[in-house]
């Protein structure tokens, strides 16, 4: 992360979940439907339509076009996420895209493990989710329709690279209210999302600087650290011994 966000991440001690619909920009699959549970769907609710015959057209008309859009359940609007990655090596592209890193600037990586993220969240009112990603072909494959929660669960095999470790929460209205979608969540910049406090003292197991950091970086990461009370090792990116050979 860059290293603005980490500093936010120390002072409020909160971590920033988005809506999924937000990712679509880059990923317009994200929480979508593989086309053959689309024409499952749709073969399902034709057999409906023949075998009930108190359903009308329009309902039925009304079933096959929710089994044909790429969120049938709304389930991009009303969760929300935030993505980690399983890689056990440094990947030079990602403290790029998600660092910042450059010869002028630097990030961090924070690394945990999965019973730290548990722990981490363990004192949270709102129900957190935590899931392995799985990397699939939406026109080929398919993950059925059994659960409103595999969409979110699984990618376009494009981000096969990502090795995605993804943290949800989803809203669930009391008694059935509706909701706006568009009133759901806190609007911060472009996007929507919200802040969920995380214990950071159980989050954070270590912490990477990136590869064009200094000592004097690595220096002002361990104090921020210290200055919250969290005494978790901090090194500096093995790829910098790339950039200086």
């Amino acid at each position: 992360m860059r290293r603005q966000r980490f500093d936010d991440l120390l002072n409020e001690g909160a971590m920033f979940f988005c809506r999924v619909i937000d990712y679509a920009n880059d990923d317009h699959l994200e929480g979508a439907i593989p086309e053959r549970d689309k024409q499952s769907e749709r073969m399902f609710q034709l057999m409906s339509y023949f075998r009930n015959p108190r359903m009308t057209l329009a309902t039925l008309r009304a079933n096959v076009e929710a089994a044909e859009s790429l969120d049938p359940w709304g389930m991009r609007e009303s969760t929300i996420i935030t993505c980690l990655t399983m890689r056990d090596a440094e990947v030079r592209h990602m403290w790029k895209e998600y660092a910042g890193d450059s010869e002028t600037s630097h990030g961090v990586a924070i690394r945990t493990t999965v019973a730290a993220l548990a722990q981490a969240f363990a004192a949270q009112p709102l129900e957190i989710y935590g899931s392995q990603i799985k990397y699939i072909n939406h026109k080929e494959d398919s993950f059925g329709m059994d659960n409103v929660m595999r969409p979110l669960l699984h990618k376009f095999h494009g981000f096969t690279d990502e090795h995605e470790y993804r943290l949800l929460h989803t809203y669930r209205a009391a008694g059935g209210a509706s909701f706006k979608p568009s009133e759901l969540w806190e609007p911060y910049g472009t996007v929507r999302g919200l802040k969920i406090a995380v214990d950071l003292a159980a989050l954070i197991c270590e912490v990477w600087v990136s590869p064009h950091a200094t000592e004097a970086n690595v220096r002002e990461v361990k104090e921020a650290l210290r200055a919250k009370g969290i005494s978790a090792p901090v090194r500096i990116s093995q790829m910098s011994r790339l950039l200086t050979a």
